[in-house]
């Protein structure tokens, strides 16, 4: 199968043997790596209209990054059970993650964009660069195969599946970090609505570790309980045994 939308200078080959440093992978088909890169925009204006863009790279690199995910969420989190594997499954390929391990990698820099998209500023738009890094991962499984884009994602993703995901604030952050290395599984939360006028409710939230309670916390708003009960659990956590 034909890949190529035209020859490609020393520049741009040269732009591209650095992204292939970054993303771990080297190519055997470099015209593979850059119809990953080639937006619809950029293709429309090509003399004729008839060069191809990744949109079909990028619907195969979701469904074998769902995959691969998946797998590494099972291997990692033995304990946890499907509906938190879910959760963190979508934590992690939703678009503002990838659009910003695209940018970690230089993806957006090296897109091949339409004059107008590029003036729009698409190399800073996060479904945009989220959708090529989907592309990029569709082109390794077709230049290497499945094993070889399965070590490509462990090593991307492998700082984020390492580390706490949330961002919701401290206390919750950090017994989400703890709750993944120390028992293999994300923590729950449980809200329940208090009494009170509806312009002065009261929130009540509990949190759950391996199904276990861990804290309760009361607050103004739901946020404000979850941290509450997260600081609780970390008070709990911290006189148990590793």
């Amino acid at each position: 199968m034909n890949w190529s939308n035209g020859e490609m200078d020393a520049e741009r080959l040269d732009a591209l043997s650095v992204l292939q440093n970054a993303i771990s992978y080297q190519f055997r088909d470099l015209d593979l790596l850059d119809l990953a890169l080639t937006h619809r925009s950029y293709a429309n204006e090509r003399p004729g209209g008839s060069s191809q863009d990744n949109e079909r790279l990028e619907f195969l690199g979701d469904s074998v990054l769902n995959v691969i995910i998946s797998h590494l969420i099972m291997e990692r989190f033995p304990h946890c059970r499907e509906g938190e594997m879910t959760r963190l499954r979508a934590i992690l390929v939703n678009e503002r993650s990838l659009a910003k391990l695209s940018k970690k990698l230089g993806i957006n820099q090296n897109l091949l964009l339409g004059r107008g998209e590029t003036l729009r500023g698409g190399r800073e738009k996060s479904s945009l660069i989220s959708d090529a890094y989907e592309a990029l991962i569709g082109a390794i499984y077709f230049d290497g195969g499945f094993d070889k884009v399965f070590k490509v994602v462990e090593k991307h993703f492998e700082p984020l599946l390492d580390q706490g995901l949330g961002d919701d604030g401290d206390f919750k952050t950090k017994v989400q970090q703890i709750s993944q290395s120390r028992y293999g599984c994300l923590p729950r939360y449980r809200l329940s609505e208090l009494k009170g006028p509806q312009h002065d409710k009261t929130f009540g939230a509990e949190i759950f570790i391996g199904g276990q309670p861990y804290g309760y916390g009361i607050g103004k708003t739901k946020k404000e309980a979850q941290q509450k009960a997260a600081r609780e659990a970390l008070e709990r956590i911290s006189g148990e045994q590793p």
